[in-house]
């Protein structure tokens, strides 16, 4: 994508974010919409695009702030971006554990589809959630993020002193140890998990996009659309989606397929798949950027971290009452509401108090008495 001018931020970014989050709402329900939203373009998912993404906003942010300012700055701005994160996973985490203990308080039952720790020890739930060493379903995004924060500055650092190539080395290697490794971190009977992305493979798309990011930031140019690729990339990305969606049969066993597509390790052809997928999506938003303004989902996107952490509260409780919001037609369809509802509503409040605060601050601005005029300098007078 061009570089923007200015500071300026960037609404195909913020367009593309905010539909990767409705997206992954959506797929954390039982709603219709999932046709579409839960890998409907081939093996992958909206969590790749989004983890991708906040990699290349991050690099891209704090890049700009490494270079025009110094690493320490950007590194302070980074922390305090992970401490945010960390404050929305605390607030996700123990709402959702006060909402369990209410519901086994009321039903006297615990929900299967809900971390059963919570449950059976909550204390031990209680500190291995705020150490970030229990990660549940629902609630495993946002504990990677902020890990990845933490070493976002030494990537920037190395990536705008010319040393991209190194750092996506290093990061692909990691990436492919754990193709060894079929399942997630776990320790201590289940006690320590480290969610359902092992947050060694998920590293690679948030360095990725994060070296990209400041390269942006640098002022390089990422893409220089070339038909015969684009013609390559398509085809690859049409094959993949006719194997995903069963329209010609696998040359591989559908162990060793479920393997090369985990979502826990990134697998090979998911991880493949998403690299060609996405080398599209920025193709054609470079060519037809105003194809890529979308409103309403960038508005979500300019608050991705609180509407994300919303729509996880809202997910935990629609998955505890299947009766209400999965056993019917009706319920699936109210639950789907319920979430765009959140989605959107959380997206529009943070825009409606961002712009208050903004006319809070010139209204004072224009309220401020005038400076006062500078003594007269009576040696010039005479």
């Amino acid at each position: 994508m061009p570089v923007t001018p200015g500071h300026a931020r960037d609404l195909r970014l913020d367009s593309l974010r905010g539909l990767l989050v409705v997206f992954m709402a959506l797929d954390h329900i039982a709603s219709p919409l999932r046709v579409v939203t839960d890998q409907s373009l081939g093996f992958v998912s909206s969590a790749e695009g989004f983890v991708f993404l906040s990699g290349f906003v991050a690099g891209w942010i704090h890049g700009r702030r490494l270079l025009e300012r110094s690493f320490a700055s950007a590194f302070v701005a980074s922390a305090r971006r992970a401490a945010a994160v960390y404050r929305a996973h605390l607030l996700t985490f123990f709402g959702a554990f006060v909402w369990i203990a209410l519901y086994t308080l009321y039903t006297r039952e615990a929900s299967p589809a809900l971390p059963s720790l919570f449950v059976a020890e909550p204390f031990n739930a209680a500190w291995l959630g705020t150490l970030l060493l229990h990660q549940p379903p629902l609630l495993d995004i946002l504990p990677m993020y902020c890990a990845f924060l933490f070493v976002l500055p030494w990537v920037l650092r190395a990536t705008t002193r010319g040393n991209g190539a190194v750092v996506l080395a290093v990061s692909f290697a990691v990436w492919a140890f754990t193709q060894g490794t079929p399942d997630g971190i776990s320790a201590w009977g289940g006690r320590i998990t480290l969610g359902t992305f092992h947050p060694l493979a998920w590293q690679f798309p948030f360095v990725a996009g994060a070296v990209l990011g400041a390269q942006r930031a640098a002022g390089a140019t990422l893409l220089r659309p070339r038909g015969s690729t684009l013609g390559v990339a398509l085809a690859a990305a049409t094959a993949l989606w006719f194997l995903r969606h069963d329209l010609w049969s696998a040359l591989l066993p559908a162990d060793q397929l479920a393997h090369l597509t985990s979502q826990t390790t990134l697998g090979v052809l998911r991880l493949a798949d998403f690299a060609l997928i996405a080398y599209l999506v920025a193709n054609a938003a470079t060519v037809f950027p105003s194809a890529f303004h979308w409103r309403p989902f960038a508005t979500v996107g300019e608050s991705a971290l609180p509407a994300f952490a919303a729509q996880t509260m809202i997910a935990i409780v629609v998955v505890t009452c299947p009766e209400l919001f999965s056993a019917t037609e009706a319920g699936r369809w109210v639950a789907t509401a319920l979430m765009l509802a959140t989605v959107f509503g959380v997206g529009y409040v943070n825009r409606w108090r961002r712009n208050r605060r903004i006319e809070q601050a010139l209204a004072q601005l224009l309220r401020a008495p005038a400076p006062k005029p500078p003594p007269p300098d009576i040696a010039h007078a005479q």
